[in-house]
């Protein structure tokens, strides 16, 4: 069975961390170091993922847990 939960601020450090992973993951061999700590610095932040959990909007919504 699978369970979906919408995120919350208690997964903001495990999101972080799967989104930086991942993306090292995928250009890692193919971006510059310089030009993929800047992505992960601008996109995968502590806060602005606390802010894509907390903050409801009609048009954003893909930060959802599944066990």
């Amino acid at each position: 069975m699978v369970y979906i939960q919408k995120a919350t601020a208690s997964h903001v450090a495990g999101i972080s961390k799967v989104c930086n992973a991942g993306y090292w993951a995928t250009y890692g061999k193919t971006h510059s170091k310089t030009y993929i700590e800047r992505v992960i610095r601008e996109f995968y932040h502590h806060d602005r993922i606390l802010d894509e959990v907390t903050v409801e909007s009609r048009s954003w919504g893909w930060l959802f847990r599944s066990n």
